[in-house]
């Protein structure tokens, strides 16, 4: 045994006394340390592009409003400096939702001067009364739409999103452009996060809420099913309904069961909720 343990001793001796078997160390060990460097400063960079968005600059875009004064540039001045001063991020935040659709509310009714008056002879009464309940119906609309401005306003000052989700789904309801798939899709939409608690953030598919990502699939699907079926028949591509009825059904189980992954049916050939609560197997 003495014997076995110094031919061993001996050998070792020998192999480590080579300058190439050190040479050859060296190098594996520089290979493996540059490897978990390499993996490092490639996890570096891929959050440099992936991860947490940057801060907005709101001084520069004030900065390029005021230089370019492009139409309602003094709307949008005022928007970027609200957000500044109120530390309104563009990403993960519903107030910035919000402050959008205040400030397009307050861009199709600009505060106006009044213009002057016309001298009240019978012409100018004449000519003048189609143009006078052309300006009342403006004023009236400019008036509502102040209103429903200062509204979304007073839901951000106190982070009220719930109320503000609650007067965005009346005027959905009321605004008379909208189309009715279009009125369907949001007025589920907005009633889903009311009653589940999800806010209305913008749609960040990397670092953003899964349920809040998946609520605008569900209301773009749902709005594109309410399009087709308004079709004539003969006309509906069914092969897409198809496709848009499946993926309601598993989006909608995803919801449901709070499952935060991408999964999809064993067969895609999903006909009823049945086939997907009884008789479909989940993969992730």
């Amino acid at each position: 045994m003495r014997k076995m343990w110094n031919l061993i001793t001996n050998e070792n001796i020998k192999v480590f006394a080579k300058i190439s078997t050190v040479v050859m160390l060296a190098i594996i060990v520089a290979l493996v340390a540059g490897y978990f460097l390499l993996l490092f400063v490639t996890n570096l960079g891929i959050n440099a592009m992936l991860g947490e968005p940057v801060a907005t600059d709101y001084d520069k875009l004030i900065q390029t409003e005021q230089q370019d004064k492009n139409v309602g540039w003094e709307i949008r001045v005022e928007q970027y400096t609200f957000m500044r001063d109120n530390t309104i991020s563009q990403y993960a935040d519903w107030r910035a939702l919000a402050v959008d659709d205040a400030y397009a509310l307050k861009a199709k009714f600009p505060d106006t001067e009044e213009a002057p008056a016309l001298e009240s002879t019978d012409e100018n009464l004449t000519e003048s009364a189609p143009n006078e309940r052309a300006d009342r119906v403006d004023e009236e609309e400019r008036l509502a739409a102040q209103a429903n401005f200062d509204a979304i306003m007073d839901t951000i000052k106190k982070d009220d999103w719930k109320t503000y989700l609650k007067d965005k789904g009346e005027r959905v309801q009321e605004d008379q452009n909208l189309p009715q798939p279009v009125k369907e899709a949001q007025g589920w939409s907005i009633q889903f996060r009311i009653d589940h608690d999800v806010k209305p953030e913008a749609r960040d598919l990397v670092n953003g809420d899964w349920k809040n990502n998946l609520i605008y699939t569900l209301e773009n699907s749902k709005r594109s099913i309410n399009e087709i079926m308004l079709q004539p028949y003969a006309e509906r591509d069914q092969d897409r309904l198809s496709k848009l009825n499946n993926s309601v059904l598993v989006d909608t189980y995803r919801l449901e069961k709070d499952i935060n992954v991408h999964t999809r049916a064993d067969d895609a050939a999903i006909h009823d909720i049945n086939v997907v609560t009884k008789k479909t197997h989940w993969k992730c």
